[in-house]
């Protein structure tokens, strides 16, 4: 497995452990929203964050 895809998993069960929670590096969502402008602000905040994040679909 790449890298990113373990550090992803990594974060993925922390923020699913009680109490759940979103963390920094993660932002779950449960499906692709349309409002891309709403996208777009997630992408950025990413992007500004050291390290950059994942957004995990479907949760």
């Amino acid at each position: 497995m790449k890298t990113w895809t373990i550090k992803a998993l990594e974060l993925l069960r922390a923020s699913l452990e009680p109490p759940r929670h979103e963390l920094n590096e993660i932002d779950w969502k449960a499906a692709l929203s349309p409002d891309k402008k709403r996208l777009t602000e997630h992408l950025s905040a990413f992007a500004n964050h050291p390290g950059g994040g994942f957004l995990a679909f479907g949760i």
